[in-house]
């Protein structure tokens, strides 16, 4: 899955590992994180842009 349409031929297996990652910290701002939820298994966190 590449919603951002990331040119991904140049990258290394590592780089590759990461990509949809470093493109999600470059468009936004994690402001804070919300509680965990033993229940659901799931964290939540607020970001802005």
């Amino acid at each position: 899955m590449n919603v951002y349409n990331t040119d991904k031929s140049r990258l290394s297996p590592q780089e590759l590992a990461m990509a949809s990652n470093t493109i999600i910290r470059q468009k936004y701002n994690k402001e804070f994180t919300l509680e965990f939820s033993r229940d659901r298994k799931s964290m939540s966190i607020y970001v802005s842009n």
